[in-house]
């Protein structure tokens, strides 16, 4: 991730939306402190990736429990150590 002034961005904008066309993401700062980022309208978010991959990985594990009676015994899971 690049950054960025305000001031910098402000003067060379045309040239920030070349690179976030790219795909380049733009930390956007003020003094030095982060104010906003810049990035394409269809890339995903970070935080979208990540749950999309752990959608993948749960429907793995469903696939993978269908079988496995222990599994599908959540009740009796959950309760063990209990009193």
């Amino acid at each position: 991730m690049k950054s960025a002034g305000i001031f910098e961005v402000k003067e060379h904008f045309s040239h920030w939306i070349a690179e976030v066309e790219k795909g380049e993401e733009i930390m956007i700062t003020r003094r030095g402190r982060p104010v906003a980022r810049l990035l394409a309208v269809n890339t995903p978010t970070l935080q979208q990736q990540d749950i999309d991959l752990l959608l993948k990985e749960l429907k793995k594990i469903r696939q993978r429990a269908k079988g496995n009676a222990i599994a599908n015994d959540w009740k009796a899971l959950r309760d063990v150590g209990r009193r």
